[in-house]
């Protein structure tokens, strides 16, 4: 943070800052590590935030857009949103409250009795049996939102988010997972580690953020792997012994890394500047 600072370099503030909190979340500082544990990351971070913040950051942002709410396209962002926020109370009252001129009131009110009766028998076997053919129904033939919102409804959220993912809609499907699976769960970090690689594989101009996510989600080994492979070198040093500080570690790494970054430096004719790099610095 210190070098990010000093160049007054935008992209690598956001970044260290998202690895200072990240390493205070999963890791345990050694005693000579001096940094204090950030009170949280700002809103912006979006879906980099953890989970909780997330949460909460959406539940404020789903109740201002209801009390200013006038066009059907916000009524179905905040229907949407206290589905996945587990406020069913809310989003059936404004399913119920539709416009009866409007094309979805219908529909709409069709979906608050299912999603009603849903919530005071949620464990019916043949009920949820009958729910998810529905909601895949309806997914197969483009209703992608009434599919994922039903899967919701029964608590199916980690197939939900593998739909969406499916249908491209990759940061919905992040939002979802953050707003209801387990942070520390296996089906919630294959969620991210699937939108790392899609982003890493498809996006020319955003490999960097792959590694951003997986340190969100506690996955520093293959963050740093990430950077050494997108050629950042000495960014995934740093964030190295970073991890090192935090016992995030793996001593096997970080020497391939410190191999690596001395050749490249040799290849640049920086010989001398290589020896002395490997002999004061400690893996």
């Amino acid at each position: 943070m210190y070098l990010a600072n000093l160049y007054n370099d935008p992209w690598e503030q956001r970044f260290w800052r998202l690895v200072e909190f990240y390493l205070h979340e999963y890791g345990s500082p050694t005693d000579n590590t001096s940094s204090s544990r950030p009170s949280s990351l700002l809103s912006s971070y979006e879906l980099l935030l953890d989970c909780k913040s997330f949460e909460q950051v959406q539940l404020e942002r789903t109740i201002r857009r209801d009390i200013k709410s006038s066009t059907s396209a916000s009524l179905a962002y905040c229907i949407d949103s206290y589905i996945a926020l587990q406020q069913i109370d809310r989003a059936v009252q404004l399913l119920l409250d539709s416009d009866p001129t409007d094309d979805t009131y219908t529909l709409n009110s069709i979906k608050a009795c299912l999603i009603s009766s849903m919530q005071k028998q949620p464990t019916e076997i043949a009920k949820n049996t009958v729910t998810k053919l529905v909601a895949t129904n309806l997914i197969a033939n483009g209703k992608v939102d009434e599919g994922v919102q039903l899967l919701c409804t029964i608590d199916l959220c980690t197939e939900a988010c593998r739909y969406l993912q499916d249908h491209n809609q990759w940061e919905r499907s992040i939002w979802l997972a953050k707003l209801r699976l387990k942070s520390n769960s296996t089906e919630y970090l294959d969620v991210i580690k699937r939108w790392s690689d899609y982003i890493r594989l498809n996006s020319a101009t955003m490999k960097m953020t792959a590694a951003m996510i997986l340190i969100s989600s506690g996955q520093f080994r293959r963050a740093i792997e990430i950077l050494h492979q997108q050629g950042a070198s000495e960014l995934a040093i740093r964030l190295f012994l970073c991890c090192k500080q935090f016992r995030i570690d793996d001593d096997t790494l970080g020497q391939k890394l410190f191999d690596d970054y001395i050749d490249l430096m040799k290849s640049f004719g920086l010989s001398s500047i290589a020896n002395d790099y490997r002999t004061t610095v400690v893996v």
